[in-house]
């Protein structure tokens, strides 16, 4: 259907966007400052990671091409299941995305100690899920890829990511997202399709010839495969009706005025159930000014973000931590990278721009001046960090002071500090912890 092809495209592109949940350091030293060498390593080791040799099993897929396939499968499934390799990569770690077919959900058991197995997901007692058991072969290749048997293995729940967005408490699968509007959809596309069927058939201007008694001799000598006459009739063409025929015209009616007001009640629906904005769903820009756009968008935008905090708890920061500690076993990285103070990361989300920029950058520049937000955070809502921002204006400013250019916006520069000896030797120490190992 091609408003769920939307629906899934917008999760995609929203929720994930063309760079998605870009890993941010924010180590800091232990007089308070940030930590830059080790900041700028993890960082540097984390984007080399999520190369597609490094960190997919079959090589196909960057980190950001797993990131949005996840986030469309959560969607159109309801659930999606990755797999934690840690026998091969250069990193120790490297992820596998199963389709979630490949649950065994014929396995439902009653263990022992008030333990279960429900639909291929083994919980205790208190629900928390041990192990899955997934199936050795897709189910779709049963049968057909030399006469493969249905098979499952137990993984322990510590190399399996079951990523779904819980209705209900004591929920152990996912729903897919779509499901509240299905109905609708498959309504509003047979709607669609009976007033296409109706409008070609009208088109035809199909009738009949009758006579009062039938014993009228055949106007043509063609029939169909029922044995009816049939005449084929060319346009432009008028015709003499043979003696004794009358004819009867075929002209069906359809309310046409009911077309669009039936299809915007239906995708009004459709967009409320899916939690997004009706003209976004529907392309129809037709009835919107700036406010309602706004409050629409808005709305919508609360709900992507809550995706985006979803996703960010339950996949960027658990794969950060598997990552951290494979670098650590392996010897990549300093041994003590898997200390508390190295949880302190940032994950930059997807952003957008508003309708009217120009009067939103008015806005925030106003709550600027009287002291109700900061740069740091207008940047972070904007997408960007605001270390890499003054890093990028000093290294402009550096660049015109060497060709000899004055930039509009340039300040005189300040005598920089020289390094007093505790940091000099917090960066020796960094230096000689925060080895990159070939």
């Amino acid at each position: 259907d091609g408003y769920a092809a939307k629906f899934l495209h917008s999760v995609e592109s929203n929720v994930a966007g063309p760079r998605p949940f870009h890993l941010q350091a924010k180590i800091r030293k232990p007089r308070g400052s940030l930590d830059t060498r080790t900041n700028q390593t993890i960082e540097a080791a984390w984007r080399d990671w999520s190369r597609a040799e490094n960190c997919d099993v079959t090589g196909r897929h960057s980190l950001d091409a797993l990131h949005r396939l996840i986030l469309r499968t959560i969607a159109k499934d309801g659930e999606a299941l990755i797999l934690l390799s840690d026998q091969g990569g250069k990193y120790g770690l490297q992820l596998q995305l199963l389709d979630i077919d490949r649950l065994d959900e014929e396995r439902n058991e009653t263990l022992r100690n008030g333990a279960a197995i429900k639909m291929g997901i083994e919980v205790d007692r208190s629900g928390r899920p041990v192990a899955y058991h997934l199936l050795t072969t897709h189910p779709g290749e049963f049968g057909h890829w030399g006469g493969a048997q249905r098979e499952s293995i137990r993984y322990p729940a510590e190399s399996v990511l079951h990523l779904f967005v819980p209705e209900s408490p004591e929920q152990v699968r996912g729903v897919p997202w779509l499901t509240p509007v299905m109905s609708r959809l498959w309504n509003l596309s047979g709607f669609e399709e009976a007033a296409v069927i109706n409008a070609r058939t009208a088109a035809a201007k199909m009738g009949f010839y009758t006579s009062p008694d039938g014993s009228l001799p055949a106007v043509t000598d063609g029939t169909d495969t029922a044995g009816r006459f049939v005449q084929d009739a060319s346009p432009g063409a008028f015709e003499v009706l043979p003696a004794g025929y009358s004819f009867q015209s075929f002209d069906p009616k359809f309310p046409d005025e009911a077309i669009e007001p039936f299809i915007r009640t239906s995708l009004r629906g459709i967009a409320a159930g899916l939690g997004v904005a009706y003209h976004s769903l529907a392309n129809d820009p037709s009835n919107v000014n700036f406010s309602t756009a706004r409050v629409a968008l808005l709305e919508e935008r609360d709900v992507w973000q809550g995706l985006q905090s979803w996703y960010v708890e339950h996949v960027c920061r658990v794969l950060y931590d598997r990552w951290r500690h494979a670098l650590a076993l392996r010897g990549i990285l300093a041994n003590d990278l898997t200390g508390v103070r190295y949880d302190s990361v940032q994950w930059q989300c997807q952003t957008w721009d508003w309708v009217d920029p120009r009067n939103e950058a008015q806005a925030k520049l106003m709550e600027l001046e009287a002291g109700l937000t900061s740069r740091t955070r207008i940047a972070a809502e904007s997408g960007a960090d605001i270390e890499d921002i003054f890093d990028e204006i000093a290294s402009e400013q550096a660049l015109a002071a060497e060709k000899g250019i004055t930039l509009g916006n340039a300040k005189p520069e300040k005598e920089q500090p020289e390094n007093t000896a505790e940091d000099t030797n917090e960066d020796q120490e960094t230096e000689r912890r925060f080895r990159v190992v070939s």
